[in-house]
């Protein structure tokens, strides 16, 4: 059995490209990788190094596919193409870009469930407090077989626009193409990993702090949790530990984006428990030693004491 780990990556995301799929397939060694891109040749040219290093570790192992955005929205295209390496594949895992895949047995891990439970597919439909009036959404990590999958219905009637503004529409087109085929999983149903650090852009890696030292505290704001998913898992951490001392890592991080590199900066320091360390070390040096400082810590001694005020009005 072999598993296609299947994504799509928009201009803003594409530096999670090289990383999606050296995690991917570091921890699954019978599985290909494919990406769907806007301008693959543009990609590759920016990314040679990085791709040729890829290509040596994992040759044929994943593809670059060029689809059309135009009229998109970025979060729906992994759903709405059909890639062409499916007929390797006996199932298909769509997932999101910034997810650094840690798990060694995602196939097994969703095969199970889908038996245990006997389910067409693996994956869970949303809440009602988190889904807007009629409009029901499948989460954004879906795992099927290839040949429930694809061929996709007919979509033409949908808006896949970003001009959608549903509450988590890209899921929402995902329920649809399901209901479509006559398949669905029932409510009730939470198995839904996410195998691994999900690093959202829109998130504060840790959360929290308390008593100076590193903790991974819940910031909530309208019961959306922001911190990076993962980072709470001990075996996470430390396998990414030892997968960063590797040969094949460490060539690889230095041929990266300068901000996919920085990315893997914060996780490191993360996972080796020295966050907070870190923080004040880029304090220091990117912060302190500049002209703006002052002003810095003039505006942040200014909301520290403007907060205190409204705390005791």
């Amino acid at each position: 059995m072999s598993t296609l780990f299947l994504a799509s990556a928009d201009r803003k995301y594409e530096i999670f490209v090289p990383l999606y799929i050296f995690f991917a397939l570091s921890h699954n060694k019978n599985a290909l990788v494919e990406i769907f891109l806007s301008d693959v040749e543009r990609f590759k040219t920016r990314n040679k190094r990085a791709l040729g290093l890829l290509d040596s570790f994992f040759p044929n192992m994943f593809a670059l596919t060029e689809v059309d955005f135009t009229n998109y929205s970025p979060n729906v295209v992994r759903f709405v193409y059909e890639p062409k390496l499916k007929d390797k594949c006996e199932y298909v895992y769509i997932g999101d870009i910034d997810i650094l895949i840690m798990d060694e047995d995602v196939e097994a891990q969703h095969v199970k469930n889908m038996r245990t439970n006997q389910l067409p597919f693996s994956n869970i439909i949303r809440p009602d407090e988190v889904t807007e009036k009629k409009y029901l959404r499948l989460s954004g990590l879906h795992f099927a077989p290839i040949s429930t999958q694809y061929p996709l219905p007919k979509l033409k009637d949908l808006d896949l626009s970003s001009k959608n503004l549903i509450r988590g529409a890209d899921e929402n087109i995902l329920y649809e193409i399901m209901k479509r085929k006559n398949l669905m999983v029932p409510r009730g149903i939470n198995f839904r990993p996410e195998h691994g650090f999900h690093l959202s852009l829109n998130r504060h890696p840790t959360g929290s702090y308390r008593n100076g030292k590193q903790k991974f505290i819940t910031i909530e704001n309208k019961k959306h949790i922001f911190e990076w998913s993962g980072v709470r898992d001990e075996n996470y951490r430390n396998k990414f530990l030892n997968l960063s001392h590797s040969d094949k890592y460490q060539k690889l991080f230095f041929t990266l984006d300068f901000k996919a590199q920085n990315i893997l900066m914060i996780l490191g320091n993360i996972c080796a428990g020295r966050f907070r360390e870190y923080q004040n070390e880029m304090r220091k040096y990117v912060i302190g030693e500049t002209y703006l400082a002052p002003k810095l810590r003039k505006k942040i001694t200014f909301t520290v004491l403007r907060n205190l005020i409204l705390r005791n009005l």
